[in-house]
């Protein structure tokens, strides 16, 4: 049975599920559901992972990330772990926990049920996650960078027994927030406690694992509070790194609790909205069918003259990469990269530049390919 709000909400609403797994573990879960949603648009989800012996409802007082969801319109959701060998409530993030728990699938088919039930941009999936919950966004971005676009550890290290086994499908991005003088996960580790390393070397290693070569590039601002950056040439992924020295140490930044030098809200949002899931390139020549979300409508009666029109529909607001390819499949250049309404669209490509011939564009969705020919007589 479907979930979805039909209309425009005024007001933010919070719902509880659950489900059974695969393993045959009842999960549980509570989303918080932006006010102004109207189940007809997509919009990112963030997923909010409590630290150890938490809740999701302690995870949201706790974070204060609602407000922030509702004033800049996407779901968060809060799932709840499970209880360890150690006795008390946390995540699968490595051998040390005993646990025999996948949270990982886990994770993955909560993504599948919010799919299923609301509007979600596949393209803007990412996880947080405050301490034990914080590993477990590391464990995730080592396992699941496929599905979730970027991770924002607060306050929790990569806990696997060997970093080399962390091979993530593709290149992801991550911002991390420590505090030098947290008293619960070291920020320059715990030498007798191999699953407690120094976190700037788990950075170091993220950086490595990107082929982020550049950097660290370091800024303080006017707080005081320490990023560092590690990047790419092509800017296609980066590292970032912020270090708090004020205030309480083991507790969410710019919360009633936490540092007041930044807000980890906003400053993770601004990466996350930098970052969407990269749309998978595909051979232009390849022969492509026009999705249920969208239609492209390329008028190839004969040759057009500059400018070139290129007309499409989406059926929902999403995340638009429009490509232009030469007749040998080599990309030319991306006429659209963001998000663009729902509804019909035109766009004219300059094509004063290119060289008579044929070419082919290609667009592109979260869940949906078309490719069209253009001739272009110069």
């Amino acid at each position: 049975m479907s979930l979805m709000l039909a209309s425009s909400m005024m007001y933010a609403v919070d719902v509880n599920g659950g489900f059974m797994t695969p393993q045959g573990i009842y999960r549980t879960y509570t989303l918080h559901i932006p006010s102004g949603y109207n189940g007809s648009d997509s919009i990112p989800l963030v997923i909010n992972l409590h630290g150890g012996n938490g809740s999701a409802s302690q995870q949201a007082s706790f974070s204060q990330m609602n407000p922030k969801a509702d004033a800049e319109g996407f779901f968060v959701l809060y799932p709840n772990g499970t209880m360890l060998p150690t006795d008390y409530t946390g995540w699968n993030a490595g051998e040390w926990t005993n646990s025999t728990v996948d949270d990982v699938a886990f994770i993955s088919v909560l993504i599948d049920t919010m799919v299923e039930n609301y509007r979600i941009d596949t393209l803007r999936i990412f996880a947080t996650g405050f301490s034990l919950g914080a590993m477990m966004c590391h464990t995730l971005a080592c396992e699941l960078s496929e599905r979730i676009a970027a991770v924002a550890p607060v306050e929790g290290g990569l806990t696997k027994d060997d970093w080399n086994s962390c091979q993530p499908q593709r290149l992801i991005p991550i911002i991390h927030f420590h505090h030098r003088y947290d008293g619960s996960v070291p920020y320059y580790g715990n030498p007798a406690n191999k699953w407690t390393p120094p976190i700037d070397s788990v950075l170091r290693h993220w950086a490595n694992v990107n082929g982020c070569a550049i950097g660290p590039d370091t800024f303080f601002n006017d707080s005081g509070a320490l990023r560092q950056v590690w990047s790419r040439e092509d800017d296609s992924c980066e590292v970032m790194f912020w270090t708090l020295e004020q205030g309480n140490g083991h507790a969410w930044p710019g919360s009633l609790l936490g540092s007041k030098e930044l807000s980890a809200n906003d400053e993770m949002w601004e990466f996350f909205k930098a970052h969407p899931l990269p749309v998978k390139k595909v051979e232009p020549g390849i022969e492509e069918r026009p999705g249920p979300s969208f239609s492209l409508d390329v008028d190839c009666s004969g040759f057009f003259r500059n400018p070139v029109p290129i007309r499409f529909t989406l059926e929902n607001s999403e995340y638009v990469i429009l490509d232009l390819f030469d007749a040998a499949g080599r990309k030319t250049v991306t006429l659209i990269d963001g998000v663009m309404s729902r509804g019909e669209h035109t766009i004219f490509l300059d094509a004063g530049s290119l060289e008579s011939g044929v070419y082919f564009t290609r667009l592109a969705t979260s869940g949906n390919r078309a490719v069209g020919v253009v001739r272009i007589i110069n």
